[in-house]
């Protein structure tokens, strides 16, 4: 379970340390999504692209970097997807992703928050298919506590993002949300979670042009 979660984070942790042009985050993250990978059962035909990020990190080549990184995860989630004894685990990669994504966004936002920006959190809809995805799962998953915790917590996290086409989130709806990811990360990633995403870029103060 826990693995499953962890990956998805670390996975969120490459694209930030991407976007970021962090090299050394980066590697760290592709080293750790190639060892969680491994645990769930994937093999080196699916983690081939690993050493590739990190080549073309390495080398500068960002756009090759990303695009691996790309090519990567989708390998990885497709052969969760396509093993049945393994679907659940792609749902909680794919959570697990969602947690981290949503700690960074709600960071930047509530250091820099404005009504219009925090517009850009408005996703019950995601929440919702969240919800739905995580309730399939098999009462092995679901009854974990920490699976639990996150679940039962999706419904706040809805109604807190659930907002007009062109409302804000409140400011103390952002802090609340960025202490919630937050300390679910933690829980899951407990060691160097500050480290490795402030190393990725985190910190920045710039509003990411893209919504999440």
């Amino acid at each position: 379970m826990i693995n499953a979660l962890a990956l998805g984070i670390k996975s969120s942790d490459a694209v930030v340390a991407l976007k970021a042009r962090n090299v050394e985050a980066l590697n760290l993250s592709a080293e750790q999504i190639e060892q969680l990978a491994l645990k769930l059962g994937a093999t080196k035909k699916e983690l081939g692209m690993a050493e590739t990020v990190k080549r073309y990190a390495n080398a500068g080549r960002w756009l090759d970097a990303f695009l691996a990184l790309g090519f990567l995860q989708r390998s990885v989630l497709n052969y969760l997807k396509t093993n049945p004894e393994k679907k659940d685990q792609a749902v909680l990669v794919i959570v697990g992703g969602w947690l981290q994504g949503g700690r960074c966004v709600t960071h930047v936002i509530s250091q820099n928050y404005t009504a219009e920006v925090s517009n850009i959190l408005r996703e019950p809809r995601l929440v919702e298919l969240i919800k739905k995805n995580m309730d399939e799962l098999a009462p092995t998953y679901l009854n974990d506590p920490l699976v639990m915790k996150i679940s039962n917590l999706l419904p706040d996290i809805k109604k807190r993002v659930s907002v007009g086409f062109h409302e804000p989130v409140k400011e103390e709806d952002v802090k609340w949300l960025h202490e919630t990811f937050g300390g679910l990360v933690t829980e899951i990633t407990p060691k160097g979670v500050e480290k490795i995403s402030a190393a990725a870029g985190e910190k920045k103060k710039e509003i990411p042009a893209e919504k999440k």
